[in-house]
């Protein structure tokens, strides 16, 4: 249907409802007059006719235009009617405004906005109003509109509205514009509730008004700034409302609204609002003022519009520089008075902020805020210096989800921390910062956007004016804020703050300083830069907020430290070293980071300024490093940084490094004379000097005292920065850095030590210069200026030392020497490396080497003289001598050597290592072996079976070996010779092995199965070797003779043997693994290595037999995959028996003197457990298993804890161990799982019965120490391997039969019995885990003696009557308890319910005894009382032999002759665990089913719940007697309150064959009933009790 159609169908419908009663609008003329006049009628159904037509006449743009002011009229008569109809008149306006906008101006619009205003009375539903709210927004912002159109295409002659302006001017403007003029006009006096001029409404409301002005201005904030009437409203109408409402309103939600719209007019009408904005920016900062005495909310929303006002960088610069930086007037200083008053706040709530004196470590994420209770004391364990959670600045404490600001919907300011304000504070000024940097950025891009960083200056930008005005306007806008602002970062760097806050605020900090470096503000730069320092050094003084006197232990030390430093450096007078502590944190590590990132981006300007960079690095080396020149009484190492944080100091320092060679070499230049100045600060300090104590002194950096090495080290670092680049092209660097280091080692003044280290950094800096200047490929005359500046530098630094006069002191020359010896070091070594491209600067090369000559001196003349060290030394020199001459013939002339000479060379290479006066020399002749095995391995060629058997056939024995290469030339084949030469070698090497020197001895060995293993696919003969040199010489041990090794040389003893082990641990993995080779007798080369091992641990030397265990480890693992699940190689079953024979009979005993290391070998042992179960697999047994189980439960209850260690929380390492190797066992026959699972039963109780055995037997052999372990940890381990087997086994009815079941059982129920609580961190208590997992096996064994289950008749009768009892103690293990505690007793609760809901349903099975249940009711009726029973009850229960006379007896009790008691009832703990007790008892007592189960359950029951019902009641009538009217105790009111209920719905269940059990209750009930009314609900079940007893007699 068409509209017209529609249209034509409601007229109809119209004129046949109003034709008698409303004529004229049946005959009316025009289309539209019927709609008018029913409008008017005021007739709600033809209205509702009407304006649902007109709606659709607007909508298709058909009302005739000279109708609009009619039609609007016929809107207003409509206001009065139905509230649909209201609405549909709202819906229509903006319709009616859009389609008919050029006609809607001056009256025609009042009258459209009067119908919204008319629907906006009080009198109107909620509703209603609001859509008119939002229609009257939607139409004003309609008006604005059409003014942004209006001003396309208006021409000036257009413009006839006069309206007024600033200086009592005036202006034409637009209609549209007069109308936004007067719309605007009459808001503001609408807000300040005068009558409008052009508006028809007479009242808004104040919060409504302010949203029109904000939406208005927002949407149109261009026409604001264009036209100038509307600027002016702002300026004259605007502002004024709100001072006055900033000034006098106490309506949060108003304030909101002007909050809201002035960060609107400063953000986006600044330029034409300059004076009002410095009057509103003004007052908002005299609000945060304490004098103002303004709300807290209230300064809330001036932060907040401060704030926003942050973001925007642009608009803070364009208010600086309007206000504070105004050249041509005085102005307020906006910002600086804002940061004032913020430091004002800061510094009142201090307090809060916990600030104190020195950067604070992180905030500990667990803390708990203290009590406030006095005498409190601080729980067990809890640190001292933890930070109270209460005081500091954190994103999640401070700041809210929604800003005041934007709460627009609340009556009342949000609930919000007292460290939001603060919170804000912080924010602003560190956006404040981050502004200035990301400008200066942009600014110096501006510059030149090719350089990612240029350090501006006044003549950086040549004839851009306006460029060099916004430089000037940051620089002043730094300078001028900058006091307040370190005031504002040194109170935040010394609070507490959390980690986000802490970033953010060294960043800002960071990006200043680097924004003052851009912006040339040098002195600002510095302050910054020595501010960080401060902040990373400084680590004495209050940490926290001091008050009241209440300082920590840890405070308390630090003020102790930092005034006995203060102390120290006005009065140093003794000899001793005070140290500066070193317990940095990572808050430190922070600001230090800060620093080097610094001097990465700000490196070319810092100049003299490195000095603060390079003292931080100092200090910081020490408090990570220690001191270099003392070693006592030193400060403990930091203990709060993580190795995250050791990870990035590396990483800064590396960035650093790495920064300085993208820089000149003037900057280089700057920063080794840095390191130059404090170095030889240092080194001329004298000692008794108190500077260098402390970072900072009297307010100056000082460098560390302690680790005066530091800059030597350091030098030699920036030696080795591109030395190309830095020294041997730049003259002034080179000649600068060699001067440091001969004046340094000239000195004889400084310590020995010192001068060593500089001449290593002085070889180390010639090596650098070498290495990059003397390359193959570097150009020649840079290669020939590095040979000569290098060379006459190790020259120059030689004769230094020789022109020194000679000294007398023998320490002195040693030292000398020592550097002597360092440089000829230095000097061979490049000879070695670059000799063949020197050209010019040999001379030079024997100059240095003729320089040792000048301090030879000495001789021999008598045997007293031959102790003499300088003697000695020269003997020394000789032999190196010679055995240099040895080397160069080894190393040049070898293959050139006749074959004879071979083997004499070996001699005497067996001689220089045999020679006793130079050790060093030893161990040189024994690297040459391998030179010699690389010759003759390229002599010969690769074995063959047939040049095996010949060389196996000629030579037998040692005596054949000698006389075969002893022939040299005579051999026809001089690969027979070699082949022959190359085991010689390996005999004589393995010679070597026995030597009585340590260290030649190892060296021998490790050379030896280095050769082995690098050639030993080669060597000639494996059976020749095994019988000639593996077997006699390394294999064979003699005990008898290791045996009588002093205790003093055991341990290198223990060393030498355990190299032996490795390498033919890896020898034969690498050689003797393919069993498939029948010429190799290979059983044999594998029981000598067991019995290798068996010999060596007959020696019981605790520190063999751990290498032992963990060479045969190794040697296992080889047979297996890499992950231990299978072989890779499978080994005769002889070596798999001499494997399982080793492992299996090694000796358990309990080492008391040696305990850590004996463990340590035991765990070995354990660790090769795996890989021996896949090499025995073949050959297991469940004899041999058990003995494997045996040998893992005498490593697990080893009963001798490892120093320093606990196992309450984490097992031990042996214990972990054993548990490891449990873990990975896998099983197919249900009799290995019975042995393993009663292995962790074991282990399981280890902490209970068999610890007190253990501490028993052990006795005073502990000496008084509690070594023992507890064995905590690996019971939990058990117990969850337990409940994996449990959940995984599906041997179960094998496992019952067995036993095994019932042996879970009796060790899970010793801890949940015991209640033992086990770990105190983290975990469930012990015994929780034990009921979880008894929980889990009642189950599966009450599912599997269900009569129902066909299982159940495998297992036998009397395993089934052994059953019972245990999941009843299971239960009942649920039922006790140790302490009282809300959550054990949850827990509890939740498993008696599930234990319970499992076992019930069964207790008519067969198996089940009646004395069984008769138990399990017992139990229950014990844990059933609330609170403790009188003398009297206890004395009825003790006499009494059933529930049933206990009942008799307390029925006839005689209550006239004995009175009850007026004292406190005793109230039991866990009342919720014996409320269920009791509720238990009635509710078994009324069965739900007729099931032969609950019968017999409710059977047995009752008895026992008459007799609890019977205590309660005559509790009651004897206590309530005294009391009178004192009520009852609640706990005895549940009680009485509960039995009785439990009575009616026994009484509402139970047939009349149980009348006479419950029968014997009626005395006492009709004695309650006299007095139940004093109980609140007792009395109305007295009375459904009694009538069900006399309505069943």
């Amino acid at each position: 249907m068409t509209s017209v159609q529609q249209l034509s169908t409601e007229l109809s419908n119209l004129i046949s409802e109003s034709k008698r009663r409303n004529p004229d609008i049946r005959h009316s003329s025009e289309f539209i007059s019927p709609f008018l006049l029913a409008c008017q009628s005021r007739n709600a159904k033809y209205s509702a006719i009407a304006v649902q037509c007109l709606n659709k006449l607007i909508v298709s743009r058909s009302l005739p235009v000279t109708k609009l002011d009619l039609v609007l009229d016929a809107f207003v008569e409509a206001t009065h009617l139905a509230v649909e109809i209201q609405l549909k008149v709202l819906q229509s306006l903006p319709f009616f405004f859009q389609s008919y906008s050029i006609f809607i101006n001056d009256e025609i619009l009042s009258k459209l906005l009067l119908v919204c205003s008319m629907l906006q009375g009080s009198n109107k539903m909620a509703t209603v109003v609001n859509t008119a709210s939002a229609t009257f927004l939607q139409l004003i912002s309609l008006a604005f509109e059409k003014v942004n159109d209006e001003d396309k295409s208006i021409k000036d002659e257009e413009k006839i509205h006069q309206v007024p302006i600033d200086n009592n001017d005036s202006v034409l403007t637009a209609p549209c514009a007069y109308d936004a003029q007067r719309i605007f006009l009459d808001l503001c006096t609408l807000i300040e509730h005068h009558k409008p001029s052009f508006l028809r409404s007479n009242y808004i409301t104040e919060d409504f008004g302010f949203e029109l002005l904000e939406s208005v201005i927002r949407q149109n904030k261009l026409l604001f700034l264009t036209h100038v009437e509307l600027g002016f409203l702002l300026r004259t109408r605007v502002a004024p409302i709100l001072l006055r409402f900033l000034t006098s309103s106490k309506d949060f939600t108003i304030m909101v609204r002007i909050s809201r719209l002035i960060y609107l007019l400063i953000s986006e009408c600044f330029p034409i609002l300059k004076i009002e904005c410095e009057v509103i920016l003004s007052l908002l900062t005299h609000i945060l003022l304490k004098e103002a005495a303004s709300p807290y909310w209230k300064k809330v929303l001036a932060l907040e519009v401060y704030g926003k006002i942050f973001k925007d960088f642009k608009l803070v610069k364009s208010v600086f520089e309007e206000y504070d930086n105004n050249q041509e007037e005085l102005r307020k200083q906006v910002i600086n008075d804002y940061f004032e008053a913020c430091l004002l706040i800061v510094n009142e709530h201090k307090g809060l902020l916990n600030t104190g004196e020195i950067i604070q470590p992180p905030p500990l994420a667990n803390a708990q805020p203290q009590s406030p209770l006095a005498g409190q004391s601080q729980p067990p364990g809890s640190s001292s210096s933890a930070i109270d959670s209460t005081y500091g600045l954190s994103v999640q404490k401070a700041s809210i989800k929604v800003p005041f600001i934007d709460s627009l919907d609340k009556q009342d300011p949000p609930s919000a921390s007292e460290t939001y304000i603060l919170y804000l504070i912080f924010t602003s000024f560190t956006l404040f910062c981050e502004g200035i940097c990301s400008y200066s950025l942009e600014l110096s891009s501006n510059v030149d956007p090719e350089q990612s960083i240029l350090f501006l200056s006044s003549s950086s930008f040549g004839d851009n004016v306006q460029m060099k005005a916004n430089f000037e306007v940051v620089r002043n806008m730094v300078g001028k804020n900058f006091a307040v602002l370190k005031q504002l970062y040194e109170i935040h760097l010394y609070s507490t703050l959390d980690n986000e806050l802490f970033q953010k605020l060294i960043r800002s900090l960071q990006k200043l300083c680097h924004a003052t470096a851009i912006l040339d503000v040098v002195k600002i730069r510095d302050e910054i830069l020595m501010l960080i320092s401060k902040s990373a050094l400084n680590l004495t003084g209050k940490s926290g907020f001091q008050h009241k006197n209440l300082l920590s232990f840890s405070e308390t030390i630090v003020g102790t430290i930092s005034s006995t430093i203060n102390h120290a450096a006005s009065s140093l007078g003794g000899t001793s070293q005070l140290f500066y502590t070193r317990n940095v944190n990572s808050r430190n590590i922070v600001c230090f980071r800060v620093l080097a990132s610094l001097g990465v981006s700000l490196g070319s300007v810092l100049k003299d300024k490195w000095k603060v960079i390079i003292i931080t690095l100092q200090w910081l080396d020490y408090y990570l490093n220690g001191s270099s020149d003392f070693s006592k009484d030193l400060p403990a190492a930091p203990t709060q940084l993580t190795p995250q944080d050791m990870i990035s100091i590396e990483h800064s320092k590396k960035k650093l490094v790495e920064s300085i060679n993208t820089q000149s070499a003037s900057t280089f230049y700057e920063i080794v004379k840095a390191v130059v100045d404090l170095s030889l600060d240092l080194s001329e300090r004298p000692g008794s000097s108190s500077q260098g104590i402390a970072p900072i002194l009297e307010g100056i950096l000082r460098p560390c005292s302690y680790n005066k090495t530091y800059y030597v080290d350091e030098m030699t670092v920036l030696a080795k920065i591109n030395p190309q680049k830095f020294l041997i092209i730049s003259d002034k660097n080179w000649q600068f850095v060699n001067e440091f280091y001969i004046n340094l080692v000239i000195n004889r003044k400084l310590p020995n030590d010192f001068r060593l280290l500089v001449s290593k950094g002085f070889d180390a800096m010639c090596s650098e210069c070498a290495i990059s200047g003397l390359q193959k490929e570097t150009q020649d005359s840079r290669r020939l200026e590095t040979e000569g500046k290098v060379l006459n530098a190790l020259n120059s630094f030689s004769k230094s030392l020789t022109k020194l006069p000679a000294s007398t002191e023998l320490s002195v020359v040693n030292c000398e020497t020592e550097i002597h010896l360092q440089t000829l070091g230095t000097l061979r070594d490049l000879v070695d490396r670059f000799g063949t491209g020197f050209v010019k600067y040999w001379d030079v090369v024997f100059m240095v080497l003729n320089t040792p000559f000048d301090i030879i001196m000495g001789d021999r003349e008598s045997a007293e003289l031959y102790h003499e060290a300088m003697l000695k030394e020269n003997i020394m020199l000789v032999l190196s001598t010679c055995f240099e001459t040895m080397k160069l013939i080894l190393d040049e002339f070898l293959h050139s050597l006749p074959q004879s000479q071979i083997k004499v060379a070996i001699d005497c290479l067996f001689n220089f290592v045999c020679q006793s006066f130079d050790q060093n020399i030893s161990f040189n002749a024994i690297s040459y072996f391998w030179l010699i095995s690389d010759y003759s391995k390229e002599k010969t060629a690769s074995p063959t079976s047939a040049t095996v058997k010949l060389l196996e056939s000629q030579v037998r024995n040692e005596d054949d070996l000698v006389l075969a290469v002893s022939q040299g030339d005579g051999f026809e084949d001089g690969q027979q010779l070699f082949e022959s030469l190359w085991v010689y070698l390996l005999l004589k090497l393995a010679v070597v092995s026995h030597d009585e020197r340590t260290q030649v001895r190892n060296g021998s060995i490790q050379t030896f199965f280095s050769i082995v293993d690098s050639h030993g696919f080669q060597l000639p003969s494996w059976n020749l070797v095994y019988e000639l040199v593996l077997e006699p010489v390394i294999i064979s041990v003699d005990i008898n003779a290791l045996s009588s090794t002093p205790e003093s040389s055991q341990k290198d003893a223990i060393e030498s043997m355990g190299l032996v082990m490795n390498g033919l641990s890896k020898l034969y993995l690498t050689f003797f693994m393919d069993f498939s080779k029948t010429s190799l007798r290979l059983e044999k080369f594998w029981n000598g290595l067991i019995s290798h091992f068996t010999s060596l641990l007959k020696l019981n030397w605790v520190d063999l037999d751990y290498k032992i265990f963990k060479s045969f480890n190794d040697v296992t693992a080889g047979f297996v995959s890499p992950d231990r699940t299978g072989l890779l190689i499978v080994p005769p079953e002889s070596i798999s028996q001499e494997f399982y024979t080793f492992w299996a009979n090694v000796t358990i005993s309990y080492n008391l003197t040696n305990g850590n290391l004996y463990q340590e070998s035991l765990t070995a042992l354990m660790e090769s457990m795996p890989a021996l179960l896949k090499i025995a697999e073949s050959i297991m047994d469940l004899v041999k298993f058990e003995r494997v189980l045996w040998m893992l439960n005498s490593c697990v209850r080893y009963p001798i804890l490892p120093e320093l260690q606990k196992d309450e929380e984490r097992c031990t390492e042996l214990q972990r161990s054993v548990i490891k190797n449990l873990k990975s066992m896998t099983f197919q026959d249900w009799r290995y799982r019975s042995l393993f699972v009663q292995q962790l039963n074991m282990i399981v109780i280890l902490p209970f019965s068999t610890r007190n055995k253990i501490k028993k037997k052990l006795g005073d052999r502990l000496m008084g120490k509690d070594q023992i372990p507890s064995f905590v940890a690996v019971s939990y381990e058990a117990i969850e391997l337990l409940k994996i087997q449990m959940e995984d086994t599906s041997d179960f009815v094998e496992l019952l039969n067995d036993k095994c079941i019932l042996k879970v059982y009796r060790a899970l129920l010793e801890p949940a019995q015991l209640k033992a609580l086990g770990s105190k961190k983290g975990r469930k208590a012990l015994w929780m885990e034990s009921i979880d997992t008894l929980s889990l096996l009642t189950q599966k064994v009450v599912a599997l003696l269900d009569d129902s289950n066909p299982d159940n008749e495998k297992i036998s009768e009397s395993i089934k009557e052994q059953v019972w009892p245990l999941v009843l103690e299971t239960l009942s293990s649920c039922l006790s308890y140790k302490e009282d505690n809300e959550e054990y007793e949850s827990y509890d609760i939740t498993k008696y319910e599930e234990i319970k809901g499992v076992f019930l349903p069964v207790l008519h099975q067969k198996s089940v005894s009646e004395n069984l249940l008769e138990e399990l009711i017992s139990r229950i009726w014990s844990t059933s009382f609330l609170y403790a029973i009188d003398d009297f009850d206890s004395m009825i229960l003790s006499e009494s032999k059933s529930p049933h006379e206990v009942s008799s007896k307390l029925a006839q009790f005689d209550f006239n002759s004995t009175y009850g008691s007026t004292m406190s009832l005793t109230r039991l703990p866990r009342n919720r665990i014996a409320t269920a007790c009791l509720r238990d008892l009635i509710v078994t007592c009324c069965p739900p089913d007729d099931t032969k189960s609950t019968a017999l359950l409710a059977e047995k029951t009752l008895p026992y719940f008459v007799s609890r019902t019977a205590l309660v009641l005559r509790k009651f009538i004897l206590d309530q007697s005294l009391l009178n009217r004192e009520p009852l105790p609640k706990v005895q009111q549940l009680e009485l309150v509960t039995v009785l209920g439990g009575l009616v719905e026994v009484l509402a269940t139970r047939n009349e064959s149980t009348r006479t059990e419950l029968l014997v209750l009626y005395p006492l009930l009709v004695k309650c009933a006299v007095i139940g009314h004093k109980v609140a609900g007792a009395q109305p079940l007295l009375g459904q009790i009694l009538t069900q007893f006399h309505n069943k007699q």
